[in-house]
């Protein structure tokens, strides 16, 4: 069957076709249209928007709020904050308490990623472990359906296949950018307003039905995924499946970057010595927890073909549901290091979503693999080395060459690009009003 066609027969239509085009639409409506329509139905107050800052780099309208300077390199000479992040105001904030990160790149920045990663595999290769004699295809702990984690073989690779990749990319964020971000084309300004407004203008509980909003379709795509990838294809559902959680997954973090100093501040460890170096440390760590179906980047992008995959190697030994263990150490730096209410909200918001993902998540392998799925819960935990330390999980003595491949290599250079890149990711999020 072609990707995109739909069944002929009517009988489909009616037991297939429809629930679940009708779900779908419920889930895009309640989360994206309703807000949007709410608020010019109810015209509610206008909420008090951040003034200083106005994102029109066409200049497509002639009037609007004065812009700030775009400048996230540091390259003009400005004398309001000599060794910090450059001074920026969102509504009656000053948003500049962060320390310029580059000030500490020999340290922080390179050798102390290198420092983790090298103390987490010494203490994996402890003997008290107990680690196993075989690894690889070869290991007796592996069920006939279970697949090796963060594989990737360059000699397999086809280069038409990640120039269909780049295609798509393309596409999809300039889609994103023309129909979501870009105010004068956008609906994402509209999106966010509607939002604030039904919840009275505070942030936190807006940055809470952010979320809320985003576990809904998010989840709910994911739990739907048999029934539509049946209706439209696999690669036809991810596109879907893309198409509505990625823009509300970039309001979650443009909100978040925003107003992350909103609330009440209950402490204050940002002058401590070591406690940058920590939050660092913790921050790269938490991204080695990624689950490993978003190293395949063309069954992200449907380039391939999506598949629910059944990972039993790498970061699988250590915890089943690695995304919501990174998430937590993710919150546990964050928070630390703003340490408010805000940052206390936002936290738990990511780890309700995250913890009930671990029910369904479970609940669609099982659905999928059965038996075989069993094997793989009985032989590993959620949370981390509690399977190692009850004996149900054994490592194997080159347990390191699971994470010595190609996608921890670009999660580690990514993630300090990142980190050098945050006077440019916070410039470019400041100058959108959301």
């Amino acid at each position: 069957m072609p990707y995109y066609s739909l069944p002929p027969s009517t009988s489909t239509w009616k037991k297939k076709i429809f629930p679940v085009a009708a779900a779908t639409f419920l889930i895009f409506f309640g989360t994206v249209l309703l807000p949007i329509t709410s608020l010019s139905v109810r015209n509610p107050p206008p909420v008090a928007r951040p003034t200083a800052i106005h994102f029109d780099p066409l200049h497509l309208e002639e009037e609007g709020p004065v812009r700030a300077a775009f400048d996230p390199l540091n390259l003009q000479d400005d004398a309001e904050g000599a060794g910090l992040a450059p001074q920026v105001r969102h509504g009656s904030k000053v948003l500049q308490d962060e320390p310029n990160p580059q000030e500490a790149v020999p340290w922080e920045a390179l050798v102390a990623p290198l420092l983790a990663v090298a103390m987490v595999l010494g203490l994996l290769r402890l003997p008290r472990w107990g680690m196993a004699a075989t690894s690889g295809e070869t290991d007796p702990f592996r069920t006939p359906l279970g697949e090796d984690a963060a594989v990737f073989d360059l000699q397999s690779q086809r280069l038409a296949d990640w120039v269909k990749f780049g295609a798509v990319f393309i596409a999809v964020m300039g889609g994103l950018f023309v129909t979501w971000v870009y105010p004068p084309t956008g609906l994402a300004d509209e999106f966010v307003r509607s939002l604030e407004a039904l919840m009275g203008g505070n942030s936190e509980a807006t940055m809470l039905l952010i979320l809320l909003i985003f576990g809904v379709a998010h989840s709910g795509l994911a739990g739907l995924r048999t029934q539509g990838e049946e209706l439209i294809g696999a690669r036809a559902y991810r596109v879907l499946f893309g198409l509505i959680s990625l823009p509300l997954a970039l309001v979650a973090i443009v909100y978040f970057m925003n107003h992350r100093y909103d609330g009440v501040q209950l402490w204050s460890f940002r002058g401590v010595p070591g406690v940058h170096s920590f939050v660092w440390i913790t921050t790269f760590i938490s991204f080695f927890f990624l689950y490993p179906s978003t190293f395949n980047l063309l069954e992200v992008a449907a380039v391939d073909q999506p598949k629910v995959h059944l990972w039993e190697t790498g970061i699988m030994r250590i915890t089943r549901h690695p995304q919501m263990v990174g998430q937590l150490l993710w919150c546990m730096a964050h928070t630390l290091w703003i340490g408010n209410t805000f940052a206390i909200v936002t936290s738990a918001g990511l780890m309700a979503h995250h913890l009930f993902g671990c029910w369904h998540g479970d609940r669609r392998l099982a659905a999928k693999y059965g038996p075989a799925f069993e094997e793989v819960k009985a032989r590993t935990s959620v949370w981390p080395f509690v399977a190692i330390l009850e004996g149900r999980q054994t490592l194997p003595p080159d347990y390191w060459r699971e994470f010595a491949r190609a996608p921890y290599l670009a999660i580690t250079i990514g993630t300090v690009a990142a980190y050098l890149a945050h006077p440019l990711m916070q410039s470019s999020s400041y100058s959108l009003p959301w």
